[in-house]
């Protein structure tokens, strides 16, 4: 499989969706504090979620491999995206960023090529 990049960050990365996994979106119950006895550090800590997390609005479940993308670009340059909930359509995270254009090569450069 080849390596994709992130729109968030442009990092590249394996896998699917638009989002490296240090971008993506963590679930409800890995942001959840964890009861005492867990932070003591007597019990191993629990594995991650294993299902999809839910859309904040509508509580449907959400694969963030099918998550919709809106995409914009109101002044030359300038990107903005909006993902979105595929059920509800409400908006679950939107992203701005700017694109520069590919640097030219320096005099010094281009004689040493």
């Amino acid at each position: 499989m080849h390596a994709l990049y992130c729109v968030n960050c442009g990092d590249a990365f394996t896998g699917r969706g638009d989002l490296c996994p240090d971008c993506t979106p963590v679930t409800e119950r890995e942001t959840e504090p964890l009861p005492p006895a867990l932070l003591s550090g007597r019990t191993p800590l629990p594995p991650p979620a294993s299902g999809h997390p839910r859309c904040p609005h509508c509580a449907m479940r959400i694969n963030w491999d099918t998550v919709q993308r809106y995409e914009q670009r109101p002044t030359e340059g300038q990107v903005e995206v909006a993902y979105y909930c595929p059920h509800c359509r409400s908006v679950l995270e939107f992203a701005s960023w700017i694109e520069l254009p590919p640097r030219k090569p320096t005099d010094s450069e281009v004689r040493h090529r």
